[in-house]
């Protein structure tokens, strides 16, 4: 898809060298691979920040340019907040009721953890565009990670009368249902309602648990404890790069424990995810695929290094989106080095923070990831705690607007 589109794009631009619109296009274009599919070199993401700064320079009043610089801003090596605000707000000074450029303000906004001001921009968009089925899936999304259950469920219904086989809208209906009771044999029977060739394996390549490299719907077979039928989802050809899937599938081995009985595939994904790291070294995703391949490597310590290495270069005070993912992971990764106390401390801060897709008391009473720890004294306390829902305390009002 977005190849197909790159190469439109460069025939119109071929036609017409100061077609501003497209040369914008193709850099959103290039942007959105480098997120979702496949990371960019640096080399082609100064490209990219070369062509959105063209079209700016071609067309000034031209919203889309300004949307496509604030996307490198907000999606490439290094996160720039403030830039990609600026960039936003000059493409909505432009075109007011320009919902994208709404929306890509309110994700970053999110990141910031002015989680109040985010969901205003997100319900302004959808009074804008009220067909638009990505408008409550984001919605859902924001509710899960504050542990709003009911209101992520109400999103999730919202998207899918507009859109039944949105795979990210059944998702914010699917997990506020084992999320938030722990039930996981009515969400078995929710999930059979939907049509199975709506349901994509790919992973969401924003933090670093473990849920996250493995893919939603694999990892509700791995909460059944049903590996086979996890490997069985995520073989399924989606377009993801083969380093996506065998790190997935090595995750997998890691829970299942058979992991000894699968050391040539996972060996064959520590190649590659090493190589990508060491052409992108601040790649946040590939060092949480990495901790998981160590563990199935039995190289244990160095596991708990990348661990580390990732919860401390993007704590959730710098991003409060990839911050908790990434704390997760290292709770995860703790507790299946044996390091229980400090898994379960890190356990603790992240059912403090806005990270309900990955940690909620309910899911930690389920989850198999915690199955090491399960029997503790310490863990059992956490199952008997509190865990954040709602606003963070320290960030509405006014202070979430700043």
């Amino acid at each position: 898809m977005f190849v197909r589109a790159a190469g439109w794009y460069r025939k119109a631009i071929a036609r017409d060298p100061q077609f501003a619109l497209a040369i914008a296009s193709l850099a959103e274009n290039e942007i959105w691979r480098h997120w979702w599919l496949k990371p960019l070199s640096k080399a082609d993401l100064d490209k990219v920040r070369s062509r959105a700064e063209q079209a700016v320079s071609l067309a000034p009043n031209l919203a889309q340019g300004h949307i496509a610089l604030g996307l490198y801003y907000n999606y490439g090596n290094h996160w720039q907040p403030d830039q990609a605000l600026a960039e936003f707000r000059r493409a909505l000074e432009l075109q007011p009721n320009n919902v994208q450029a709404l929306q890509l303000s309110a994700s970053v906004h999110r990141r910031l953890g002015q989680w109040s001001l985010h969901l205003s921009e997100l319900k302004r968009c959808e009074q804008l565009d009220p067909r638009d089925p990505e408008i409550p899936v984001f919605i859902g999304a924001t509710y899960c990670r504050l542990r709003m259950w009911k209101e992520a469920n109400r999103a999730g219904q919202r998207a899918l009368a507009l859109d039944p086989r949105n795979m990210p809208a059944i998702l914010h209906v699917l997990v506020p249902s084992f999320e938030g009771s722990g039930d996981i044999e009515k969400a078995s029977q929710l999930l059979a309602t939907f049509p199975a060739d709506s349901l994509i394996a790919q992973s969401f390549k924003i933090g670093g648990d473990v849920s996250n490299l493995v893919g939603n719907w694999p990892y509700f077979y791995v909460m059944k404890r049903d590996y086979a039928a996890a490997l069985k989802a995520r073989d399924k050809d989606n377009g993801e790069p083969t380093a996506n899937r065998l790190s997935a599938r090595a995750a997998i081995f890691v829970l299942a424990g058979t992991a000894s009985n699968e050391r040539e595939e996972i060996e064959r994904a520590c190649a590659l995810v090493e190589a990508r790291l060491r052409e992108r070294p601040d790649d946040n995703y590939a060092m949480s695929q990495l901790s998981w391949i160590y563990l199935g490597l039995n190289r244990n310590a160095e596991a708990l290094k990348v661990a580390q290495h990732l919860a401390e270069l993007v704590p959730p005070e710098k991003d409060a989106v990839i911050g908790p993912e990434s704390l997760a992971n290292l709770a995860e990764i703790e507790t299946r080095t044996a390091e229980t106390a400090e898994a379960i401390e890190t356990l603790r801060r992240v059912l403090l923070l806005p990270a309900g897709m990955v940690a909620s008391i309910a899911r930690l009473k389920i989850d198999p990831v915690w199955d090491p720890i399960r029997n503790d004294p310490g863990f059992q306390q956490l199952l008997e705690g509190t865990e954040l829902i709602g606003l963070p305390p320290s960030l509405t009002g006014e202070a979430a607007e700043k």
